[in-house]
C-alpha cells in the first residue's frame, strides 16, 4: 500500500485500510510515513517503508519538497519484494504517478482508491498548483488497473463515468462500537455546535468561521468547539477576536483518537461543510455517539445521511448557507428521534465483519 505522508487528520483512514488488509493477507508492504511511521514501526505484520516529510508554506520550496516526495515514494515502490502482485495507492493516491509507473514496470496492478477529489481540493487552496495535480491524477487513472470509491456518487461527483470498466465500490470504513457509543442522553447536552478537522479551505473552514458570528445570535445558550489544526488557525483566531466571540468560541488542538468519543458525547450538532469528501471517519463516528450531523451533499455523503430523517444536509456553503442550515437544524423538535435513526443506520453498515466481507469480494475480483 502506498499513501502520501499521513497527518494526524489522516492516520485513521489509513489505520482502518491496513487492518482490513493485514486481516485478508497476514502482512502489506507500506509506503507511507509522519504519524504511519510512529503507528506502525513495531507492527510486525507492516514491512514499512518510511518517508519524513515537513509541509512548506513557501510556494517554490513546496514545489521541490513535493518532487522530492514523489521519488521517495516512487523508491518505496521499487524497494517492495518481487512477488507483490497488487498495489493500493490511497491516501494522496491519483497524485502519485512515478510511484503508479514504477508499480507498473514491476509488473504489478496498480489499484488507486479515491476518497475525494484531489483537484478540489487543491484548487480551494492554490489555482496555480490545480494544473499540475490535474495532470498527475489524469494519467494515474488513465494507467491504473482499477479505481476504487466509496460509493457510486463519487463516480459522478469526480467525473469518473469514462472510467466505469474498471471502477469498483468498497468503503474501508469501520467502528468499534465499545469505543464509539452513545454515552449521553442528546437532551442532557449542551447546546454545543462543533467542528473537527483540518483548519483548511476545501473543509469550509473559512465560511464556518465567517458563520461564528450569525451562528451565535441564533440562541444565547449555543457555543462552539473547534477541534483540529491547519493553515487557516491563526487567521480563524484573530476573525474571532475582533469579534468579540472568545468567550463562546473554544479551540482545541489535535487530540488522541480515543478521546474523540467524550467530545463527540458533549455535542448536539457536528458541521461539515466541506468542498470535497470521500466519506469522513468523523461523521460516522458522531452518528455512532448520537451526535447529529450537517454535511455538505458531497462523496459518499448522501448515500449516508438522508435529509432531516438520520441527519442534515447543507444546501447552501456559504457563510450564510451555513448560519440558516445550523438554525433549521436547531428549531426542529425531533431531534432525538433523529439521533436514534442516525445510530441504527451506522450500526447496520460499518461493523468489521461486514467491511472485511465485502474487501474480500473485491480482492477475489482485484486478482482474477
Amino acid at each position: 500500500m502506498v499513501s502520501l505522508p499521513v497527518s494526524e487528520s489522516g492516520i485513521v483512514p489509513l489505520s482502518d485500510m491496513v487492518e482490513i488488509i493485514c486481516e485478508l493477507k497476514g502482512r502489506l508492504h507500506l509506503v507511507s510515513g509522519n504519524v504511519a511511521i510512529d503507528t506502525y514501526r513495531e507492527d510486525e505484520r507492516v514491512d514499512l517503508y518510511g518517508i519524513h516529510h515537513t509541509p512548506r508554506k513557501n510556494m517554490i520550496f513546496r514545489i521541490f519538497a513535493y518532487i522530492w516526495l514523489q521519488c521517495r515514494l516512487a523508491f518505496g515502490v521499487a524497494k517492495a519484494p518481487s512477488q507483490i502482485s497488487n498495489f493500493l495507492f490511497f491516501v494522496g493516491g491519483p497524485t502519485l504517478l512515478p510511484g503508479i509507473l514504477i508499480a507498473k514496470l514491476k509488473g504489478g496492478k496498480v489499484n488507486i482508491m479515491l476518497s475525494g477529489s484531489d483537484i478540489k481540493s487543491i484548487r480551494a487552496e492554490s489555482r496555480f498548483l490545480a494544473l499540475p495535480i490535474r495532470f498527475l491524477v489524469f494519467f494515474s487513472l488513465h494507467i491504473a488497473d482499477n479505481i476504487i470509491v466509496y460509493s457510486d456518487n463519487i463516480i459522478e461527483d469526480m467525473g469518473l463515468e469514462k472510467y466505469d470498466q474498471k471502477i469498483y465500490t468498497a468503503h474501508r470504513h469501520f467502528l468499534d462500537f465499545s469505543i464509539f457509543k452513545k454515552e449521553k442522553d442528546f437532551k442532557e447536552r449542551d447546546e454545543i455546535i462543533g467542528y473537527i478537522g483540518r483548519f483548511s479551505y476545501e473543509k469550509g473552514f473559512e465560511e464556518f468561521i465567517k458563520a461564528l458570528p450569525k451562528i451565535l445570535s441564533l440562541r444565547e445558550d449555543v457555543k462552539v468547539r473547534i477541534i483540529g489544526d491547519g493553515d487557516l488557525k491563526d487567521e480563524a483566531i484573530e476573525f474571532i477576536r475582533k469579534k468579540d466571540l472568545k468567550e463562546r468560541v473554544e479551540f482545541i488542538d489535535w487530540i488522541p483518537h480515543d478521546e474523540i468519543p467524550k467530545i463527540l458525547n458533549e455535542m448536539k450538532l457536528l458541521v461539515m461543510p466541506s468542498l470535497t469528501e470521500g466519506l469522513p471517519n468523523v461523521m460516522l463516528e458522531a452518528m455512532a455517539c448520537g451526535t447529529l450531523v450537517l454535511a455538505s451533499p458531497v462523496g459518499a455523503i448522501p448515500d449516508i445521511i438522508d435529509d432531516s430523517q438520520n441527519g442534515f444536509l447543507i444546501r447552501d456553503r456559504s457563510p450564510r448557507g451555513i448560519s440558516a442550515e445550523i438554525k433549521r437544524c436547531l428549531n426542529r423538535e425531533d431531534l432525538e428521534e433523529i439521533s436514534g435513526r442516525a445510530l441504527v443506520t451506522i450500526k447496520r453498515d460499518f461493523s468489521f465483519d461486514n467491511v472485511v466481507k465485502s474487501w474480500h469480494e473485491i480482492l477475489e475480483r482485484l486478482n482474477d
